[in-house]
């Protein structure tokens, strides 16, 4: 009696293996699969600013959907700034490729081509300020908590916040992380610089004011220099934030 149960064990066993060996082969197969797929959708960022010289100052990318770090050809539009192309997603799009159901913030917000003249005014219609072109067919836009289909009706094409690598020219960068600049300018160095802001709409950055790092020498209407202390150069390194929206570019 013992034989056939020893037999039934034994082949179980055999059996237990075969599916083991099978599974890591098959793990074998699909984890190629899987990093490629994490490659395609978390792509390295490119871009022609210098990410290195940025990050000296604690600059660096957020490299998500969110801020259009995505291939040209998964996107529904592409706004074209100085140092990359920015990916657009669709409205429609929006909360599975971000996470996000509400809009809120300053975005990119681009219509199809041609733009009708009276799109700017449908959208401030609508309760979005919008303020500088960007092209071929966006505006950069402040956008008060309105849903992805809200925009869908208002026929927004694509849409993406403006990371803060694209909001800094790099000569400035250059001299703020003590290296020569193709246009030397005596009030920037290593300890500090002062740095004309174009902002994204009239108001400055919330709290500006009230920080140890940056004094306000000037403002008038979208437009202001600062006195900005390099040990510290926090004014466009905070992603997501309000204030970080508030500023368009660091000239």
């Amino acid at each position: 009696m013992r034989v056939p149960v020893l037999q039934r064990i034994m082949l179980s066993r055999r059996r237990r293996t075969t599916v083991l060996f099978s599974t890591l082969m098959l793990l074998q197969v699909l984890s190629p699969m899987a990093f490629v797929s994490a490659q395609e959708t978390h792509p390295a960022p490119e871009t022609d600013a210098d990410l290195e010289t940025l990050a000296q100052l604690g600059i660096t990318p957020t490299a998500t959907a969110e801020y259009g770090w995505l291939p040209t050809d998964s996107g529904s539009d592409v706004s074209r700034l100085i140092y990359r192309d920015v990916t657009l997603v669709a409205p429609v799009d929006w909360e599975d490729r971000t996470g996000e159901s509400v809009v809120d913030g300053f975005h990119i917000l681009s219509h199809a081509y041609p733009v009708p003249s009276d799109w700017h005014g449908q959208l401030a219609s609508a309760g979005i300020e919008c303020f500088s072109f960007l092209p071929p067919t966006g505006f950069h836009c402040d956008v008060a908590g309105v849903s992805p289909a809200r925009l869908t009706a208002l026929n927004v094409q694509g849409m993406a916040r403006m990371d803060a690598v694209d909001k800094v020219q790099m000569d400035l960068v250059r001299g703020m992380a003590g290296l020569e600049m193709a246009a030397p300018n005596p009030f920037v160095n290593e300890n500090f610089a002062f740095v004309n802001i174009m902002l994204s709409g009239d108001d400055l950055p919330d709290g500006i004011n009230h920080r140890d790092d940056v004094d306000v020498h000037s403002h008038s209407g979208r437009f202001a220099t600062l006195e900005v202390n390099i040990k510290q150069p926090g004014l466009a390194r905070t992603p997501g934030t309000r204030g970080m929206d508030r500023t368009q570019a660091l000239l």
